[in-house]
Formats: C-alpha cells, structure tokens, sequence
C-alpha cells in the first residue's frame, strides 16, 4: 500500500468530537421518541405511535452513523442531510451544526479521505474490518 492510509493515521480531534456529537444527537433522539412512542402505544393513535417508531429508528441511524464516522468511513454526506433535517427544530441545531463544520475541516476531510482500511475505536491504529 502506498502512502498512509486511516489505519496508520491518529484519528484528528475535529472527527472524535464530530462523531460524539453525532452519537449524542442520536442517543437523545432515540430516547426521546423511545418514550413518545412508549406513550402513543398506550394512549395515541397509531399514526403517532408509527411517527414516534420512525423517529426513534432515525435516532439509531443517527447513533450508527456517528460509530461509523469515528472509525473512520466516510458518511460524512448521509450526516450532513440529516444534520439538514434536524436543523429545522433548535434543540438538535445545538449538535447536528457544529458536527457538520467539524466534519468537514481540513484535517477530518484528509483523514477521512484516504483510503484503506479503518482504524478501531480507540484510534491506535489496530484494523477492523466490516
């Protein structure tokens, strides 16, 4: 293999702190419409309960997504969209803009960029592979 790859690069600070934003954006959503859907199963009706399972499967998409950014895949896109989309509300706005700028600094995007194989969580530089 020629030239560094993400397995051999330290992961930079902009896509750790990118990545824990993502997955924190995605906990609370699945929380949050975990327990709306909890309630609308009781006493809703079942457009809001299937509203309230939606939402909490973006939530775990969200969290998978913010996984994968951290061991180094680019889905820097398919963040960025939903990012988009939760911009609407303001609470997510707290997390989901500054995950978006951080993601695409110089240093994430050239970390990001190569190609090979990814590193593991901790950022040693060990491989996984999918």
């Amino acid at each position: 293999m020629n030239g560094p790859t993400v397995a051999t690069t330290p992961r930079p600070a902009t896509v750790t702190v990118a990545s824990i934003l993502w997955i924190i954006l995605g906990a609370l959503t699945t929380v949050g419409a975990s327990t709306m859907a909890l309630q609308a199963a009781g006493s809703g009706t079942l457009t809001e309960l299937i509203a309230a399972l939606a939402v909490t499967a973006l939530g775990i998409y969200l969290w998978v997504l913010g996984v994968r950014l951290r061991r180094g895949r680019d889905v820097r896109v398919a963040l960025t969209v939903l990012g988009l989309a939760y911009s609407l509300v303001i609470w997510p706005a707290i997390f989901a803009v500054p995950a978006v700028v951080l993601q695409y600094r110089p240093s994430s995007k050239q970390w990001l960029g190569r190609q090979g194989e990814a590193p593991d969580d901790d950022g040693r530089g060990d491989v996984v592979r999918d």
